[in-house]
């Protein structure tokens, strides 16, 4: 509104200086005193007719949803009555000297066209708004879809790393194992045979050494570059942006926390985002991480359809979040209620 009123005042004041010229060329003397208002009255005339516009245009936009273009028209016709209506309030003080058929005529349409530029400017006004608006949005999208990309590899290397938890490395303790139990069951086993289990043993596990390490590497690089909260506020917003449920997120932790507590904390929350959105049917979803003596405290709740208990998904992604909570000397608690959504807890000691 500011801007709009900046712009009509010069151009009205080059209005009246354009009218006062006409008045000169028609008679008028140059000592006439009220000749050199004209310019200051329009230039106040245009200002007064672009803020009703501007008033005019918002108003039939926003209240009754009237199409820019018909809103544009309306306003350029009271801002111009408004404005008429003022010269002749100031006609009337002065008489025949104001009222003069030529000035008259030459000045309304300079107030109309003041009027016209204010509400021409006002729409200029609000495109460059609306195109900032989009700019903006465009960015956000752009580091949403880049998250998302990111988020796609790390879940990758994630599905790696369990793999070879689960299957490469529980088989090298297997190995081990049975090489301790191959060298006690020998009762006079040679020197060369001990030498080929010990050779075997430490080369088992140097691999698992080896191996704990890339599985350390495979960890999610989110969270190792943009630390906790802002890991939590990127999947929060992925998780909004693709199930369409708007996501409110309290991050109070404000004390350090152990690798592997921020790890625990993350990748409950995405086990239970992943839930409400595939099956919880929610409208609303809170995350909350708070510090309290010593102690961290995460929430994830929603006002779906609740657990089901009988879902072996549901029961899997529930055992599986427990298991990390309880890893680290946590614990953990899902409460539900048909209908009425469902609520994850987990209690962690604040050094994990």
């Amino acid at each position: 509104m500011k801007q709009l009123l900046r712009n009509t005042g010069p151009i009205g004041f080059v209005f009246g200086i354009f009218f006062a010229t006409i008045a000169l060329l028609n008679g008028i003397p140059l000592t006439t005193w009220w000749l050199w208002l004209i310019p200051f009255l329009t230039s106040i005339l245009c200002i007064i007719g672009g803020g009703v516009a501007a008033v005019v245009v918002s108003v039939l936009s926003s209240r009754y949803s009237i199409p820019g273009t018909t809103a544009i028209t309306i306003a350029f016709i009271v801002a111009a009555i408004v404005n008429t209506v003022l010269v002749l309030v100031v006609a009337s003080f002065y008489g025949a000297l104001i009222i003069h058929p030529r000035i008259f005529l030459g000045t309304i349409p300079g107030l109309g066209l003041g009027a016209a530029y204010a509400v021409y400017r006002y729409n200029v006004d609000t495109l460059n708004e609306r195109m900032q608006f989009f700019q903006t949005l465009t960015g956000k999208n752009k580091q949403l879809q880049d998250a998302s990309r990111r988020l796609a590899i790390i879940e990758e290397r994630n599905r790696m790393g369990r793999e070879l938890h689960d299957s490469v490395s529980q088989g090298l303790h297997g190995l081990v194992f049975s090489i301790h139990s191959l060298r006690n069951t020998l009762e006079t086993p040679s020197q060369n045979i001990l030498h080929i289990l010990s050779h075997m043993e430490s080369t088992a596990i140097s691999t698992l050494d080896e191996l704990k390490t890339m599985i350390e590497e495979l960890k999610p690089s989110l969270l190792a570059e943009e630390g906790l909260e802002a890991s939590l506020r990127t999947i929060g917003e992925l998780f909004s942006q693709q199930y369409k449920i708007p996501l409110h997120l309290s991050y109070e932790a404000v004390h350090p926390m152990s690798p592997e507590l921020e790890m625990a904390i993350y990748r409950v929350t995405q086990e239970a985002l992943a839930n409400i959105g595939r099956h919880a049917s929610a409208r609303h979803a809170h995350l909350k991480v708070t510090a309290i003596r010593g102690r961290v405290l995460l929430s994830i709740s929603d006002d779906g359809i609740g657990l089901d208990s009988h879902s072996p998904h549901y029961g899997n992604g529930l055992a599986n979040m427990r298991q990390r909570v309880e890893e680290l000397g946590g614990t953990f608690k899902a409460s539900s209620k048909p209908g009425l959504g469902s609520t994850i807890s987990a209690d962690f000691p604040s050094k994990g």
